[in-house]
């Protein structure tokens, strides 16, 4: 198998079918989560040019026996599209299916890059804000809106098809919304491509880094769907405060 380093500059195999919202689909981790997403792009639009990238050979060759066509890149994938930002194209989209939040990673490797900013636990008033809110190893948050296992073909409908609790407003609106004294806050919101397959484009997670000058002392960094989201803290020491 030959695994290559594509430059997102070539132009893609455009897909065909049904209006796909992305030229080509850039998905972030090859384990059985990246290879399910792989297997109903590829049904629902044959032609789509995939690039699938993965810092393990393993899920790698799992990949290519299922897929010979698609693009295969050996590297650890947030710091992978770090490098790669300025060469991809408005339309790429970028379909994490890797643990915790990928936009936030590709971030510390750009924009908000260590020792200016430091990462901090996330305000707790933001815990109030799902029925389901847990920390991890840097005190980033996990909320969700769902205290069940999802359905792996989620629509992300208005009212769950599990609990038969509405899901407006959407829990990316809701972050939206939160204001707290002292921090700015900036979404990444996850879109669906398919049924339980979703992610961003890459215009947007321009955006996300796109910051004000000055920045702002303190920041608040969310990816987020209708049902789930995890937020990041970010501070800058002798920045200016809000």
């Amino acid at each position: 198998m030959g695994r290559t380093d594509p430059h997102p500059g070539e132009q893609p195999a455009l897909p065909q079918g049904p209006v796909l919202p992305a030229t080509r689909v850039i998905i972030l981790g090859a384990g059985k989560f990246g290879q399910r997403a792989a297997r109903l792009l590829k049904a629902a639009w044959p032609h789509l040019e995939l690039i699938v990238v993965d810092r393990h050979p393993g899920p790698l060759d799992e990949m290519h026996r299922q897929d010979p066509a698609a693009h295969l890149v050996l590297a650890d994938g947030p710091a992978w599209v770090a490098a790669a930002l300025p060469r991809f194209r408005p339309g790429d989209y970028l379909l994490p299916c890797l643990p915790g939040q990928v936009a936030f990673q590709v971030l510390r490797r750009t924009v908000l890059t260590p020792p200016e900013w430091q990462a901090v636990p996330v305000p707790p008033e933001l815990e109030a804000l799902a029925p389901v809110a847990f920390r991890g190893v840097e005190g980033e948050l996990y909320l969700s809106r769902a205290a069940h296992l999802c359905p792996a073909d989620c629509r992300e409908p208005e009212v769950c098809p599990v609990d038969g609790r509405p899901r407006r407003p959407g829990l990316e609106e809701v972050l939206a919304d939160f204001s707290l004294p002292g921090w700015q806050m900036r979404i990444l919101v996850s879109r669906l491509l398919l049924p339980g397959v979703g992610g961003f484009e890459v215009a947007a997670l321009r955006s996300l880094g796109a910051l004000p000058v000055p920045p702002p002392a303190r920041l608040l960094v969310a990816t987020a769907c209708r049902c789930h989201g995890v937020v990041h803290a970010v501070v800058r020491p002798g920045g200016p405060e809000e």
